[in-house]
């Protein structure tokens, strides 16, 4: 009998339909939908939170955009689209560092000139948006601290970056501009704004490559 007509003999193709299915289940219990899919290259950077509060990770997507935060088993806590302050500009994360001084995560963008950090801190005070006419009397709009982003303005997009010395800074080299490399830059993550002071680091360097 020629191959393309031959039958398995009664009692063969259930046991090998319920191993087929078993390997299945297996893979995918040993490689989460997230592991499979920063595999895949579908994620183009992660990070882990590190400190005394529940675990949470983030996820940067390439399309879309996005933010994705789970939590230590895994479930998704929220989603942030990555727009800039403008909505208009949007561009995939291509680097999250940690601050485990200040609790969040700092994202960088090789195609927005914004950074952003991310408390993963539950209590985190809220984020003023826009004009803020008075913080006691919530004059204004204002976002969770948890798990959103309070932006920073930069002259130009990031290259590579690194965590400062006190842990409450962040040192970036900017990408040229006009043929000009310009300085190392030291953003203090408190007031939000590059500061006149010498950049050092004893963190590892970040490469922030375009996707």
């Amino acid at each position: 009998m020629p191959p393309s007509k031959r039958r398995l003999p009664p009692g063969v193709l259930r046991p090998l339909l319920m191993q087929a299915a078993a390997f299945f289940c297996a893979a995918v219990v040993a490689c989460p939908p997230s592991a499979c899919a920063a595999e895949q290259g579908a994620f183009s950077a992660t990070a882990q939170s590190r400190g005394e509060f529940p675990a949470v990770t983030v996820l940067a997507t390439v399309t879309p955009a996005e933010l994705v935060f789970q939590d230590g088993g895994g479930r998704e806590l929220r989603r942030q689209i990555i727009r800039d302050r403008t909505g208009r500009l949007s561009s995939a994360a291509c680097a999250i560092l940690v601050a485990p001084a200040r609790n969040s995560f700092l994202v960088l963008f090789a195609d927005m000139p914004e950074l952003w950090e991310v408390s993963y801190n539950p209590s985190a005070p809220e984020i003023g948006l826009g004009m803020v006419h008075d913080f006691q009397y919530r004059e204004g709009q204002f976002a969770p601290g948890y798990l959103h982003p309070l932006r920073t303005s930069l002259p130009s997009t990031v290259v590579r970056a690194a965590l400062g010395q006190d842990g409450h800074s962040v040192v970036l080299e900017l990408r040229a501009e006009h043929g000009q490399h310009p300085p190392p830059t030291l953003v203090h993550l408190d007031v939000r704004k590059p500061i006149q002071e010498s950049p050092a680091t004893n963190s590892p360097w970040v490469e922030c490559r375009r996707q």
